[in-house]
């Protein structure tokens, strides 16, 4: 179960943040992605149902932030953000090269915010 103080940060981070994504942790201590389409508490509960852990968030709030859930050593967090931003340059790099980013951009912005919309 996720500290109230760092499940508050990890919310902050989330609601500020365009993307923001779920930071995973396999048995083998693997990292790994994942959009955040709940509240951060079922993300910590789904997570352990499935024998994974969440570590935290990671996003783009004016820059780049990370709230941890856990303690990770420093290469570790490194090794996170280059990952994250790895990631979203070839978001960027395949809207690009489709050639309409304005449509695209368009259809993200109408998907239901799952933080703040009700079905």
């Amino acid at each position: 179960m996720i500290h109230p103080t760092q499940l508050a940060k990890i919310e902050q981070l989330v609601s500020a943040s365009r993307p923001a994504l779920g930071i995973l942790r396999d048995a083998e201590g693997r990292l790994g992605f994942f959009l955040i389409e709940r509240p951060v508490q079922d993300c910590d509960r789904n997570a352990a149902d499935v024998g994974l852990e969440f570590v935290g968030a990671i996003g783009l709030a004016g820059a780049m932030r990370v709230a941890l859930a856990v303690e990770l050593d420093d290469a570790a967090v490194s090794r996170l953000a280059a990952d994250f931003l790895a990631l979203y340059a070839r978001i960027i790099d395949r809207v690009e090269r489709d050639g309409e980013p304005v449509l695209w951009l368009e259809t993200l912005h109408k998907l239901p915010d799952a933080r703040t919309d009700t079905p």
